[in-house]
């Protein structure tokens, strides 16, 4: 990540000749079809069936076992063991449903023509997959959220380091001025 002070508005600095222009992005975002999501599958899913095999693999275990305490103790491992891959394959589900729905918002915002001009699909799913996991409370994904965001023009201070700019929107229903012609008469009064 570049560092140094953040580059000045080209409307505020001395030196006006030597700096590129601002890019404008569209006020009113991007639209058309959100672009298809290009990552495979969270990889943590993996995990639901490695928790799925260990309680099966404990339990045949447990089957075979004479001892009681000792089976009774397989048993209750074989259970946590389930219930870790429940919990994961919950929280896969939830973080899946989540990252579609940012993704689905990131791509109607003023900043998605840029990336997509830039091909930046990939980038922006990870924003995305980073940005679900962080909101469901994993403190390691909310700093790669917060890196991915100033990666992307996220936040102002970003979208002034890439040169970016939001076009002022037109005024919704604003009154338009009409001009009423001054008769002769009347102006002969003035």
């Amino acid at each position: 990540m570049p560092s140094g002070p953040v580059p000045k508005h080209p409307s505020v600095r001395a030196r006006r000749n030597a700096a590129p222009g601002m890019v404008q992005l569209p006020a009113d975002g991007r639209h058309g079809r959100t672009p298809t999501w290009p990552l495979p599958p969270d990889p943590a899913e993996a995990m639901v069936d490695h928790w799925q095999s260990v309680a099966d693999d404990l339990e045949t275990q447990a089957d075979a076992e004479s001892d009681g305490r000792r089976r009774n103790r397989m048993l209750d491992r074989a259970a946590r063991a389930r219930g870790t891959a429940a919990m994961i394959a919950a929280e896969c589900k939830a973080a899946a449903e989540l990252e579609r729905k940012i993704w689905a918002r990131v791509w109607t915002t003023p900043m998605a023509t840029r990336w997509e001009a830039m091909r930046w699909t990939r980038e922006v799913a990870g924003y995305c997959r980073a940005k679900a996991r962080a909101e469901l409370g994993d403190h390691k994904a909310a700093k790669l959220a917060v890196a991915y965001a100033d990666r992307l023009g996220l936040t102002p201070w970003s979208m002034l380091r890439l040169r970016w700019e939001i076009a002022p929107a037109p005024a919704p229903d604003a009154p338009v001025a009409t001009v009423t012609p001054i008769s002769s008469a009347a102006r002969d009064f003035t």
